[in-house]
């Protein structure tokens, strides 16, 4: 449950009088959700996931899952009562490092430190599909080819050099519109099936994502 909630609560802002807290907050989403109040559901979605997702699409995303809000609620109501606190620090260079604490009854939020959620040192994660999306595109971004060669596919990865891997990106003009449209949607709810995630890009379009040795790598962007 908490992997699920986590995702809910990285898009929700604190809003209205029943959001003192994260758990109020999930509370409240999955109660108005679970009871159709789509408009009060969508209004405790941040505002840079409102501008990515219409209103429209936020009921597309909850009829594919239909009745998950129920099962949440009912989960959240019976779980011991715990608290995942985030936090996102922005760096200048387009880096996001992410921090989180757990709290409970016996583990107060002052007394609880903030810890990190990754290896800080670890610039281009690959552990999740959406960590490997916005590392791909940040190091595309500075033209980090040596880093993007991680990205390659395992049945490719022995055919190609950082210079070949160089050659390939620059002489291919449409590459830079495909990780452009790739931004713009990688903060987007992926399609993950065993070692498979997908992205839709649009009509027709859509990135596709391999877990190989424990990393996401890409297939296709487009």
């Amino acid at each position: 449950m908490k992997v699920l909630a986590l995702l809910i609560l990285a898009t929700m802002t604190a809003c209205g009088p029943s959001s003192r807290n994260p758990k109020q907050t999930l509370s409240s989403f999955l109660h108005d959700t679970t009871s159709g109040d789509i408009d009060a559901a969508y209004s405790r979605l941040s505002l840079d996931f409102r501008t990515r997702c219409s209103r429209a699409c936020f009921i597309k995303l909850l009829e594919e899952q239909p009745g998950q809000s129920r099962l949440l609620l009912d989960e959240l109501r019976a779980a011991e009562p715990t608290t995942v606190y985030l936090a996102d620090a922005k760096l200048t260079s387009d880096l996001t490092l992410r921090l989180s604490k757990e709290v409970s009854a016996t583990k107060k939020e002052a007394e609880t430190p903030y810890l990190f959620f990754q290896n800080p040192l670890d610039f281009y994660p690959q552990n999740t599909p959406q960590q490997a999306l916005r590392s791909f595109v940040l190091a595309y971004s500075r033209q980090r080819f040596d880093v993007l060669l991680r990205f390659v596919p395992k049945s490719l990865e022995s055919k190609l050099t950082v210079d070949a891997l160089k050659q390939r990106f620059t002489s291919e003009p449409k590459i830079s519109a495909q990780v452009e449209r790739l931004r713009q949607h990688s903060e987007e709810p992926l399609i993950v099936e065993d070692t498979i995630a997908r992205l839709p890009l649009g009509e027709d379009q859509e990135a596709v994502l391999l877990l190989e040795e424990g990393r996401w790598r890409v297939q296709r962007l487009e």
